[in-house]
């Protein structure tokens, strides 16, 4: 069964929801985003179960690709110069474009970091609880955490060091990671588009400063690439976790090496499997 999912799998959407399986059974799971009426009542409207993570990632391709063209096609054509050649500029009329382009690169960088986030949180198990030092008020007391605790107040970088390891038993050395450095630069972008400083008597606003050091930062493809290449590295570490150990099974399709069996799926989630589904699927052909 794993040789033929690895084999079928790329004729998924990458973006899809996890591969599930029970007792050799391939099953796909399916949600309902809204109603229509079909003359005799409401009757859903049935999608296909997505990756997020996977989703997050295509949104910011798909905006690095297209900051790209528009930079290839609309922009760099139309470069001129000055009349008194001391700059270049893409003329009055291309001011659209110009902009178009850098709200694409933003999308794509937030998306990026953005995709990481959200994979690590779907990496810690539902039931997962550890003890922590927890400063209140300026008291240090010894408290019992949960997963919801964590992904609320814990940082990204806490999490990639600290939390996933333990729970898989592998060893994060970050500067081991060939695209930690270019994930580092990702972060650091991310947080300045969203939360952008002013500095005060500078002699023009922080803001332009920060997008002339974005755009000479972000068209190196490396920097957005980081996120995938953690997202794959982090599925690699699950997968290849000690006997007994279960990977999350919302590990993003094209990473994923093997399907995952409904029982395991229902005890990440902490959710009981239903004794109705059960029968129901006992008794599928």
């Amino acid at each position: 069964m794993e040789e033929n999912f690895l084999k079928d799998k790329f004729k998924c959407d990458k973006r899809c929801g996890p591969a599930l399986t029970y007792k050799n059974k391939t099953l796909t799971n399916m949600w309902d985003l809204y109603g229509l009426d079909s003359g005799s009542g409401m009757l859903p409207v049935m999608f296909r179960d997505i990756n997020l993570t996977s989703m997050i990632l295509n949104i910011s391709d798909e905006a690095f690709k297209k900051a790209k063209e528009i930079l290839d096609n609309k922009l760099t054509p139309f470069l001129q110069t000055d009349t008194t050649n001391s700059f270049y500029w893409f003329g009055g009329d291309k001011e659209k474009n110009s902009f178009d382009f850098i709200e694409q690169l933003f999308v794509a960088v937030i998306f990026a970091y953005t995709a990481v986030e959200c994979f690590v949180n779907n990496c810690i198990p539902e039931n997962f609880e550890e003890e922590r030092q927890v400063s209140k008020n300026g008291v240090v007391t010894l408290e019992r955490v949960n997963k919801d605790w964590i992904t609320r107040y814990d940082t990204l970088d806490h999490k990639l060091k600290s939390v996933l390891p333990p729970i898989y038993k592998y060893k994060f050395e970050a500067n081991e990671l060939s695209f930690w450095q270019e994930f580092k630069i990702l972060k650091n972008l991310r947080d300045n588009s969203v939360h952008p400083k002013t500095l005060k008597g500078a002699c023009y606003p922080t803001q332009i400063k920060f997008l002339a050091e974005f755009f000479h930062q972000i068209m190196n493809e490396n920097i957005i690439d980081s996120a995938r290449k953690m997202v794959e590295y982090l599925s690699m570490q699950m997968q290849n976790a000690p006997t007994g150990i279960k990977p999350s099974p919302f590990i993003p399709l094209e990473f994923c090496e093997k399907p995952t069996d409904l029982e395991d799926y229902y005890a990440f989630t902490d959710f009981s499997f239903p004794e109705q589904f059960r029968q129901f699927l006992e008794n599928a052909k």
